[in-house]
């Protein structure tokens, strides 16, 4: 009985610790570990390093190794009562796979496994990593060893484990969301109007709606390299990269040349830091199209009384000529947001839309009062909305250039007297007072569940029966452009409870 489930331990033991990446001490090349090798470089080819993916992440091995080691003290009850433990994780990603060297405790047994995770491969609409024990070590000597061995028999073999363990599996699909938050202002700015004299003021009060803006991307490949593990990820579902299935070869494979060829493929995904992501056109066109899509009106408009047309005439006598604003409201609908360029930190951005405003007027035309309510239309096409990146708290925000405005051409056309009148406006929408901090969505930003107890019951099925939770944020966070992308570099700093 304790042997049976002893195994059944090790099974979960070892599907417990795979639940993060969980690298380890390289081994000499052998015939699966050049197929590993292959692989890897096939699919760099394919996917021309990942420089047309719409998003890349880069984990840098320090990290990983780190998070790696919130696994130790992971408790096993067993249904007799029995506890196993893991003792100790060693680690270290070489190129192609990385390895694990776990320590486990049974009682007065203990037992090290060495195992390869091999870099990811979409089947059956998974990112499966291939994982394979290498080596099973009983460091337990003298008479009780060799008790051990009769007890245990094939579970200290590793083709029993790589009979038994499924590969690490990922979903496809990770979606984000970028909140926007509902904001209020009043602005007011000079304009001219059709018959000359001094423009005026208009005081607006503009409000705009909450947003919850959704981000879908794909997995699309996942990397091992030389102390490094690459994720790229793309915003549409993507057809997988077909790579010829790599047949095990002999020893005598060149494999110091694949390596070489693979560090030539993937030297631009490196990072000196923690954790570099990078953000292609596509996410941020992404991003602002469902702005741009998600609300109508996305801006309120509401008139405060103001004067806006002012005409003097001196005709032997003289004559004040003006049009008074009582109240009034507008709205307006961003029918695109659309990436020109991404260059210098920032990133031009072309807004296009409609609106309508119902006025309220009074004024006088050579004496004659007149009360009137005309409604306007306005177009806003392709107009320049710069935007930058920066960080900020920790966090990587992009806002509207401070100062930037949107230019709003309005034409109230009033009719007093059988006489008609234009009266043209150009107001300046404070663009910078609606986009003034919006966060990027929080790839990067995670908490991870850890199992810290688990039960095995007397059908061998696994239970998690307690967790902790491993916060990790991000400092010395700095973001650039380049190569028509944001990139954003930090480091991670793990809080566990």
């Amino acid at each position: 009985m304790k042997k049976t489930m002893f195994n059944r331990f090790l099974v979960a033991a070892m599907l417990a610790l795979v639940c993060g990446f969980v690298p380890a001490l390289a081994q000499k090349p052998d015939p699966q570990q050049l197929v590993e090798l292959r692989r890897l470089r096939d699919e760099l080819k394919a996917t021309d390093s990942l420089r047309t993916a719409d998003a890349v992440v880069v984990i840098n091995e320090r990290a990983i190794a780190e998070a790696a080691q919130q696994f130790i003290g992971l408790e096993i009850k067993l249904s007799n009562g029995t506890l196993v433990k893991l003792t100790s994780l060693d680690s270290r990603i070489t190129t192609g796979a990385a390895i694990i060297k776990l320590g486990l405790q049974y009682k007065s047994v203990n037992l090290q496994l060495t195992g390869r995770i091999a870099s990811g491969q979409i089947s059956d609409g998974q990112m499966r990593m291939p994982i394979r024990v290498t080596d099973v070590k009983l460091l337990n000597g003298g008479v009780s060893g060799l008790l051990v061995k009769t007890m245990f028999g094939e579970w200290l073999k590793p083709d029993k484990w790589n009979e038994e363990l499924p590969s690490l599996d990922f979903p496809l699909e990770l979606t984000e969301e970028m909140e926007i938050p509902a904001t209020q202002f009043a602005t007011g700015n000079s304009g001219n109007n059709a018959n000359g004299g001094e423009a005026q003021s208009l005081p607006v009060e503009i409000s705009t709606p909450a947003y919850r803006v959704p981000l879908k991307l794909m997995l699309t490949s996942l990397f091992v390299l030389d102390k490094r593990v690459v994720i790229a990820l793309q915003i549409n579902s993507a057809t997988p990269i077909t790579v010829p299935v790599v047949e095990p070869v002999s020893n005598s494979f060149d494999a110091l040349a694949l390596e070489n060829e693979i560090f030539q493929l993937g030297a631009w995904l490196t990072t000196d830091n923690d954790v570099r992501l990078r953000l292609g056109r596509n996410v941020l066109g992404s991003l602002l199209a469902n702005i741009a899509g998600q609300q109508n009106p996305d801006m309120n408009f509401k008139l405060k009384q103001g004067r806006i047309r002012t005409n003097e005439i001196s005709a032997g006598i003289s004559i004040t000529n003006y049009t008074d604003v009582e109240s009034g409201e507008g709205q307006a609908d961003i029918s695109e947001l659309r990436v020109e360029n991404i260059a210098d930190n920032r990133v031009n951005v072309r807004m296009s839309g409609n609106g309508i405003v119902d006025a309220r007027v009074k004024g006088r035309e050579f004496g004659v009062p007149y009360g009137l309510s005309p409604r306007t239309k306005f177009n806003v096409h392709d107009q320049l909305v710069p935007l930058e990146f920066l960080s900020d708290s920790g966090k990587a925000i992009f806002r509207a250039v401070p100062g930037s405005v949107l230019p709003v051409n309005l034409r109230f056309t009033l009719n007093v007297a059988g006489k008609e009148i234009g009266v043209n406006r150009s107001e300046a929408v404070q663009i910078d007072r609606w986009l003034n901090r919006v966060e990027l969505p929080a790839l990067l930003n995670r908490e991870i569940m850890l199992p810290r107890k688990m039960e095995i019951d007397a059908g061998s099925n696994i239970h998690t029966t307690e967790r902790k939770k491993l916060n990790y944020i991000l400092s010395n966070l700095r973001v650039a452009t380049g190569n028509d992308a944001i990139e954003i570099f930090a480091d991670v700093k793990l809080s566990p409870p």
